[in-house]
């Protein structure tokens, strides 16, 4: 009797574990890539505060003479923001051990100067520093998405590729802006007429906004990756989600577990220089192993879906992640 021949099995894949070694291990290789988290963190505690006190006092001002309920509540809220350092704006898509730490808790090295822009300019700075940190988080990410691809780009190559991955990343974000708007609005409209429904209506959109967060999870991995503009990058990553859904799922836990349980440890330390610099390099080293860990489980996951889609050479660290 004929034996049929048996089909060979799939490689196993890697598992979260085995890809976030391989991103702390490519970022111990390659320490420049620590570079922009670090700068960031030296210009949010040492360069230019710019705090929203004048925006801020307008605002107290008005709810005063508005007699407003809970004002007290709400002028001692608006209090504490006058002081906020608005710089960190700029840390939104780069990660950063000193954004959102309070100045109290951080060692001072020099008395930093404060700027404090007009009520009327400050939402044009803080739009300015939301594209800047734009920039700066794709000026942070490319060379990292390069160094897994084993992409070799000259300058001209990578001014070019972050360029367009920035540009690409913003209308993402406007695309996502105009979806939450079209969405927002004609739910508030059906809140406001069917009072009833409004808790109905506020848990079906917070479970699809909680979706859209897993489902678009790579949106910013295939843009600098694969160099897709939007609609292909959203393609990409509800296709790999997808397909490894439980997967997925542990590595956004690991991640989050990582990204936010070190910093919470090591908070303690920004009371002195030393612990400062270890805190910040730490930092730096475990968000930037975590963003190459992602990359990696991107790439795999892409090769495996659709092999065509990237050509990577032997030498590359991500040619062969089953070993």
């Amino acid at each position: 009797m004929q034996q049929r021949p048996r089909t060979a099995e799939p490689a196993p894949r890697p598992r979260i574990v085995d890809v976030i070694a391989e991103g702390l291990s490519l970022v111990l290789v390659r320490p420049w890539l620590l570079l922009i988290p670090i700068l960031l963190d030296i210009a949010i505690w040492i360069g230019v505060k710019i705090e929203p006190r004048n925006l801020v006092n307008a605002l107290i001002d008005f709810a005063d003479d508005a007699s407003m309920t809970e004002t007290e509540d709400l002028i001692a809220t608006l209090q504490d923001l006058a002081g906020v350092n608005m710089t960190q704006l700029g840390a939104l898509f780069v990660p950063s051990m000193l954004a959102g730490a309070s100045s109290n808790d951080i060692y001072q090295l020099v008395d930093q100067r404060v700027w404090t822009p007009s009520s009327g300019v400050v939402f044009l700075v803080a739009l300015g520093l939301i594209v800047a940190g734009s920039l700066l988080s794709m000026i942070y990410t490319v060379p990292i998405a390069n160094a897994i691809l084993g992409r070799k780009l000259g300058i001209g190559g990578n001014a070019g590729l972050i360029l367009r991955s920035w540009l690409r990343m913003l209308l993402f974000i406007g695309l996502v802006v105009g979806g939450l708007m079209m969405l927002v609005i004609p739910a508030a409209l059906m809140s406001a007429i069917f009072t009833p429904l409004l808790p109905l209506f506020s848990s079906v959109l917070l479970i699809g906004a909680f979706a859209a967060l897993i489902l678009l999870y790579f949106v910013f991995d295939a843009i600098v990756i694969a160099d897709v503009g939007p609609i292909a990058a959203i393609k990409y990553s509800v296709a790999i989600v997808r397909g490894n859904l439980r997967s997925v799922i542990g590595l956004i836990l690991a991640t989050l577990l990582l990204t936010t349980g070190i910093p919470e440890i090591v908070s303690s330390l920004l009371g002195s220089l030393p612990g400062l610099i270890a805190a910040v390099v730490l930092q730096a080293v475990i968000a930037t192993g975590v963003t190459a860990a992602s990359m990696f489980f991107f790439v795999d996951r892409l090769r495996q879906w659709q092999p065509d889609l990237i050509e990577l050479p032997q030498s590359a660290p991500a040619f062969d992640l089953t070993r």
